[in-house]
């Protein structure tokens, strides 16, 4: 019995480190299927790294916070604990989806936001444990808005409500696909334009990113290999 579960816990060792490694690859991949380039070699049905300033014709409000901003993604986040166990649920993720433009000084391309993922410094950032509440009073209004109770959560251990923004003339770096979709132009013709639909965007470049994904991928190899050793162990008892 004990050497079964000796086994058990080194394979779920080993699979936990396999993770780790899978999230640093797909982290990395989207750097490496996205060269850096300029506007104007924005090539239909390529992926492209561009790093400009955005702009829009009209900004928005964001949700939570009520900032001026041309892009906001607000999300609130539970991380619950059952004894050994922990599991990371998502219980409010929405994004805008007003396009706006990116210009580098060789042209300008529209940015269709469409499930992207936003990377840098939060907006706002506030979080509720076991035994605290929330710093900012601002989190209690907005679970309210949103019909969130987190005193009738049980086994909670922390919530995160949070909001991230890309402001007027702000610089970011944008990894994406460049695609072909329709519009009017300025006689109310149909015809096709070029645009950017994103993966990821940030207002770090890829530099910044390197420590994140080298840890997620030092830390897989450890489980890896912590998990390789328990297995060749139990083998050999």
């Amino acid at each position: 019995m004990e050497k079964l579960v000796f086994g058990l816990v080194g394979t779920i060792v080993l699979l936990v480190g396999s993770g780790l490694i899978y999230a640093a690859y797909r982290k990395m991949k989207v750097f490496m299927d996205c060269p850096p380039g300029k506007i104007y070699e924005a090539t239909i049905g390529k992926n492209i790294a561009l790093n400009g300033n955005i702009s829009a014709e009209s900004s928005l409000n964001s949700p939570f916070t009520q900032a001026d901003c041309l892009f906001w993604l607000d999300s609130v986040v539970e991380v619950v604990r059952r004894g050994k166990s922990t599991k990371t649920i998502v219980l409010h993720n929405q994004f805008s989806e007003q396009p706006f433009m990116l210009s580098d000084g060789s042209g300008h391309i529209e940015v269709i936001p469409d499930n992207v993922q936003l990377k840098g410094k939060p907006h706002f950032q506030s979080r509720q444990g076991a035994f605290r509440g929330f710093k900012d009073e601002r989190a209690d209004r907005i679970l309210a808005d949103l019909d969130i109770n987190p005193k009738m959560m049980m086994f909670r251990r922390a919530i995160t409500v949070e909001e991230r923004l890309l402001v007027p003339n702000q610089e970011i770096y944008v990894w994406g696909e460049v695609v072909n979709m329709p519009q009017l132009d300025d006689r109310h013709d149909r015809k096709l334009f070029r645009k950017l639909l994103p993966k990821l965007m940030s207002d770090r470049p890829k530099s910044a990113f390197y420590l994140e994904v080298a840890g997620f991928a030092l830390l897989g190899l450890v489980f890896v290999l912590v998990g390789l050793g328990m297995l060749v162990n139990t083998f050999q008892m």
